[in-house]
């Protein structure tokens, strides 16, 4: 694949236009230099092209002023937009702001994503673990692969923060330029379903998208199941259609899986994954070890065999859609053998926290219901023979988020776990004890005396790790890798696997 340099060089104005297929007013300066794209005003240098976007709580247009007192040489907003009007400034009016900023911004950077193998994952849990397991299998392959995603950006060495899943048009282009420019041949990218709504993904070329699963999460911001499921279905039938040959790849045991392949194969070639008979690959079966998985199954009608160092139901899943993925791609069983076998930890994924103590303790992300009651049901199969040990749980929820789960996950905690201790998560602006009150709605009266309250996330897991049993699992739910606590709107450093690991080592002998 011929790669194109990297591009944040300055850009005739008229030239950046036609590049992102938008209208070039003839009443503009052509050859005006833009030297950036940006949608945020404070990140706007002279010269730069400012994009006013109509958001859901606030609107863009109201920050066109400030873009132009700080330099920017063109306004690109909606045609509804009233704040444009009084600009000050060229106007360029287009019929959807998003879908503009995405091509500005990767047509500013020389569409870095044309010149990687490209592919986008969404589904509700299992888009970080599986871009990992892409990251690995294509680098067994000599493909030299980037992520970007809930954790980070990450090429080599590299690392770029990101402050949501799937980033911002401008912080995505850019990011993906920068790694084109080091080096990288391919990309794996998780879409969340607020990116692919807010067309964040608008400007990539992709070479194949997989689909995981779909649970209850977002609904908030939804409105229902039936609507987060069509957000997620567009990343194929709108994101990848406009991509010739791209291919979907989806779990067809999940009704949308099946919607998926069914509306896509008109439009270009599908991989299936799942234990649906047919599949193309077929989970047959698969077996916990003390290393972690062995997978059973139908590849194309040809039994496998293969062994994983990740643990858990979720992660069969997920090594099957990047088996599927690699074997459509024509990567060599051998090397996708060795390229899962290299993926062996994923921050804040069912990480294990050793510091010599009798007992396990694992951190992980769960934080919707059916992610915190797969991963209590990895802790029940870690059990040792006869169901001797504990479950433990520390879990709460996100304030400003879907409440409706609140409940829910309390009884699925009080259900799957021996003791329960409902703490704060990141109540953000929510008061903390509102959040846990909702929770503990959810739990009957006959596990209540099981259940702690204790709002302080960090006396709850020094509690649950002081009440450990040797034996018992611990799971510290709801966080997984984020290195912050936010409450009252502010973000105060915590680490769930850090607080874990300090207690520990104070107080393992």
């Amino acid at each position: 694949m011929a790669q194109t340099p990297a591009s944040t060089t300055p850009r005739p104005l008229g030239d950046l236009l036609r590049d992102a297929g938008l209208p070039v007013p003839a009443a503009i300066d052509r050859e005006a230099v833009i030297t950036a794209v940006a949608d945020d005003s404070r990140r706007v240098i002279p010269g730069a092209l400012f994009v006013a976007i109509p958001g859901t709580e606030d609107d863009g247009g109201k920050y066109i002023p400030d873009a132009i007192r700080r330099g920017a040489a063109l306004i690109v907003a909606s045609i509804g937009c009233k704040y444009a009007d009084i600009a000050g400034a060229p106007v360029v009016r287009v019929g959807n702001a998003r879908l503009a900023l995405g091509h500005l911004a990767h047509a500013f950077h020389g569409w870095p994503t044309r010149d990687l193998l490209t592919v986008g994952v969404t589904g509700t849990k299992g888009k970080t673990t599986t871009t990992y397991l892409l990251e690995a299998v294509l680098g067994a392959a000599g493909h030299r692969p980037g992520v970007i995603g809930t954790i980070e950006g990450r090429f080599g060495v590299r690392r770029w923060p990101t402050e949501t899943t799937t980033p911002s048009p401008v912080a995505l282009a850019s990011i993906a330029s920068e790694m084109r420019g080091a080096g990288a041949t391919a990309l794996a990218l998780e879409a969340s379903s607020h990116g692919i709504e807010q067309e964040r993904l608008a400007g990539v070329s992709f070479d194949a998208a997989l689909f995981t699963n779909l649970s209850h999460d977002h609904l908030d911001y939804h409105g229902s199941m039936e609507k987060y499921g069509a957000v997620k279905k567009r990343l194929f039938t709108e994101g990848l259609a406009v991509c010739p040959g791209a291919r979907a790849v989806t779990n067809i045991d999940e009704p949308l899986g099946l919607e998926i392949a069914e509306a896509y194969s008109a439009l270009g070639p599908v991989t299936t994954f799942g234990r649906t008979p047919g599949a193309n690959v077929q989970i047959l079966a698969a077996h916990a070890t003390p290393f972690g998985t062995v997978l059973d199954l139908r590849v194309l009608g040809e039994p496998w065999t293969i062994e994983s160092p990740l643990m858990g139901p979720g992660n069969v899943q997920n090594t099957a859609g990047t088996i599927a993925f690699a074997q459509a791609l024509g990567i060599d069983r051998g090397v996708i053998q060795r390229g899962l076998a290299e993926c062996r930890r994923i921050p804040g994924r069912l990480e294990p926290i050793h510091e010599g103590q009798p007992f396990l303790v694992l951190v992980d992300y769960s934080h919707t219901p059916a992610s915190l009651e797969m991963a209590l049901g990895q802790c029940h199969a870690l059990r040792s023979p006869g169901g001797v040990g504990r479950i433990l749980v520390v879990f709460g929820c996100g304030g400003d988020r879907d409440a409706l789960k609140r409940p829910v996950m309390g009884r699925i905690a009080a259900e799957c776990a021996d003791v329960v201790w409902v703490t704060s998560d990141n109540p953000r602006t929510e008061n903390p004890l509102a959040i846990i009150d909702q929770i503990l709605q959810g739990i009957p009266a006959a596990a209540a005396g099981r259940v702690h309250v204790q709002a302080d996330r960090r006396e709850a897991i020094h509690e649950a790790l002081a009440a450990a049993a040797p034996g018992d699992i611990v799971l510290i739910a709801g966080k997984g890798h984020e290195t912050y606590q936010e409450l009252n709107g502010v973000k105060h450093p915590f680490d769930d696997a850090e607080t874990a690991r300090a207690w520990l080592r104070e107080h393992t002998r």
